[in-house]
């Protein structure tokens, strides 16, 4: 990705990239880099993909408690991980209940 200062210039200007002084004054491979990045911001599309794609903790605990313990579902460990789960949740909704009364 080593190119002239002027050229990664000129290619910011063909596709549009709106560069600032600061970002004018970095050398090559820096230069190229600011210029992918605003071009083509993967930081946001990823963070959208996780958020559409992963399943929210409750809808998750359903079944990660049969994946991640082997035993049986009616065991003393079983069921303790599924209620420390559910108290951690109440304790969290019931503190954004507090928070939002406030």
């Amino acid at each position: 990705m080593k190119k002239p200062k002027e050229e990664a210039l000129a290619l910011a200007e063909k596709i549009g990239v709106k560069l600032t002084a600061e970002d004018k004054d970095n050398q090559e491979k820096q230069l190229m880099k600011v210029i992918m990045r605003k071009w083509l911001p993967a930081g946001d599309a990823m963070l959208q993909m996780i958020t559409i794609h992963l399943p929210s903790p409750v809808t998750a605990q359903k079944y990660r408690m049969e994946l991640l313990y082997e035993g049986p579902n009616d065991d003393d460990a079983a069921i303790g991980m599924v209620v420390v789960f559910v108290i951690n949740s109440l304790h969290n909704l019931l503190a954004f209940w507090w928070i939002k009364l406030r």
